[in-house]
């Protein structure tokens, strides 16, 4: 029982992890406190839901396509929006108005589109036995793809132009500036980044839960927590804050009951909030 409970906390953790991985990316690099996170997450699922269920796509196939299409809105809510708002000293102040909107908005449409039922995607792959544990292929595979990915961005950070450009911003847009880099054009694709990345993470959620409007506090929830756990825009820690997490909440139904296991992100945030405030990891950007 407690090996199937771990199993689970584990696989579910995986897509914690990648689920806040945008929500740190740009908090850590512009500043910006995007707590419309949880409901872009799953009006992204929902867009998965509607190429499977109605466009009969594979999902995997409709989470590649999800990459260039939250890319794209990135840049285009940056050029739009966000890119207005840095150049004010209260940033983190007004962003936090302007995407509690922006989150108002998309859970009125998504409420209005698909309704507060619960919808589920027809996705079903073999389950696995590991030592007498069951594996579920969905989880698995969703772990696997969010493990992979937060790792491709630990890569791309530390590798490429782009990356290292990036973590300059991060550290300080006009130091970046002085080196010829433009934080203009590196925070649009910070934010193209994060959107891509939510627009994965919000495929996963869909394949793995069933689907409601109201969840995205939820996971809006959970990816603060983790955001602050693994430190902030770190993705590697990001993906052990959101297996911590996973697992947390997990065991945490031996003791209590489902219906209260979320609280166990919050508790998990005020504790790093009191004893390391830091996060387990080195952080994006310093402080």
């Amino acid at each position: 029982m407690e090996a199937q409970i771990l199993v689970n906390g584990l696989l579910i953790g995986g897509v914690y992890g990648i689920a806040a991985l945008g929500l740190g990316l740009v908090w850590g690099v512009m500043s910006v406190v995007n707590v419309a996170h949880g409901d872009m997450l799953i009006f992204f699922a929902y867009m998965t839901w509607v190429m499977v269920a109605t466009q009969a796509l594979n999902p995997f196939v409709s989470l590649v396509l999800l990459i260039p299409v939250g890319f794209l809105v990135g840049m285009g809510l940056y050029r739009f929006l966000v890119r207005h708002l840095i150049r004010r000293s209260e940033v983190e102040l007004m962003s936090l108005v302007l995407f509690f909107g922006l989150g108002a908005i998309l859970f009125g449409i998504a409420a209005y589109l698909w309704g507060s039922d619960f919808r589920s995607l027809p996705i079903a792959l073999p389950t696995l036995r590991v030592l007498g544990v069951a594996v579920p292929g969905t989880r698995l595979a969703a772990f696997l793809i969010g493990g992979g990915l937060v790792l491709g961005l630990r890569w791309f950070f530390q590798k490429t132009y782009w990356g290292k450009a990036i973590r300059a911003v991060a550290q300080s847009r006009n130091a970046a500036r002085g080196l010829g880099i433009d934080p203009d054009q590196v925070s649009a694709v910070s934010f193209g980044i994060a959107l891509a990345y939510a627009g994965v993470a919000g495929a996963l959620i869909a394949m793995i839960s069933p689907l409601s409007p109201s969840l995205g506090v939820a996971y809006a929830g959970r990816s603060f927590a983790v955001v602050v756990l693994g430190g902030l825009g770190n993705p590697v820690g990001a993906l052990v804050a959101g297996i911590v997490l996973g697992l947390a909440e997990s065991l945490s139904t031996l003791w209590i009951t489902f219906s209260l296991s979320p609280a166990v992100a919050f508790v998990l945030l005020f504790l790093v909030l009191i004893l390391r405030p830091q996060g387990l990891f080195k952080p994006l950007r310093s402080r």
